[in-house]
């Protein structure tokens, strides 16, 4: 993912100055930069619009107790998509504008939504947040699993220091 990632950041720049050059061409100067500018205002207000939309789904699937996983996905598209369309250029613009769209988001939210979760597997394994996260950390935060597991009795209150840090008040005042 990160070489993807790093060759899209080296490829792009030139991408969008071969398209921006090919519509100068095209256009003329002053139009190219007026489409330009018409694309970001049109892109303004579909992030706006489709922001307030995200957010009122959200609210509304959590006061229905709800998990809103696909608004929180939404959501991070439309971030993503208003990131892509304050970048200059005409092919960021595009893919901004296609992230608007929610048959465009309702296509891309599987294939993110399998990545994080995979993210999340594998962070999870690999900090120890596997099975038995739980108890572990009952035991680390009371040295005992109830009397009669791992570390039961382990701890005295040797191992418990007291600390009260001073006010910050007390020290400008001496």
């Amino acid at each position: 993912m990160g070489l993807i990632i790093l060759l899209l950041f080296v490829a792009l720049p030139f991408v969008e100055i071969a398209v921006l050059l090919k519509v100068g061409q095209s256009f003329g100067f002053g139009p190219t930069i007026l489409l330009m500018i018409g694309i970001s205002v049109v892109g303004f207000f579909l992030v706006r619009m489709q922001g307030f939309r995200i957010v009122q789904r959200i609210q509304s699937q959590v006061s229905a107790g709800k998990v809103p996983t696909q608004p929180m996905m939404d959501g991070f598209l439309a971030l993503f998509a208003a990131a892509l369309l304050m970048t200059p250029g005409f092919v960021t613009d595009i893919i901004g504008i296609l992230l608007l769209l929610p048959p465009t988001r309702a296509l891309i939210r599987p294939f993110l939504t399998r990545y994080f979760v995979e993210r999340g597997r594998r962070i999870q394994s690999s900090v120890g947040f596997g099975p038995g996260f739980q108890t572990r950390t009952f035991m680390w935060r009371t040295g005992s699993t109830g009397g009669t597991g791992r570390g039961a009795g382990r701890r005295s209150d040797d191992d418990i220091i007291d600390v009260d840090p001073e006010p910050e008040i007390n020290r400008e005042l001496e």
